[in-house]
């Protein structure tokens, strides 16, 4: 898949959980904040042909960058899975 097919895609996916998740502006930068206070957003890595999502515990950490890498997501399948995929990481990470 194409550099820009990956970052349209990763793109599609932070506006659907968008939907589900406060969006919120850290350092100039787009996250979402889920029920639980845990932070998290997505980061393609576009030479794997993968989406990751990464997390911090809470506002506060993500404001320092405490970060941690979830699973990776291969984006060459339909975008339905994709988003299942994504959405049972993050209810199996209790976000």
């Amino acid at each position: 898949m194409e550099k820009k097919s990956i970052l349209e895609l990763l793109e599609k996916v932070a506006i659907r959980f968008t939907n589900k998740y406060e969006p919120v502006k850290i350092n100039g930068n787009d996250f979402f904040v889920g029920p639980n206070g845990t932070v998290f957003y997505f980061v393609a890595l576009i030479d794997f042909e993968t989406i990751i999502v990464e997390y911090a515990d809470n506002l506060e950490k993500a404001e320092q960058g405490l970060f941690e890498d979830g699973d990776q997501f291969d984006v060459n399948q339909s975008f339905e899975s994709l988003i299942d995929e994504i959405q049972k990481e993050l209810d199996n990470e209790n976000v």
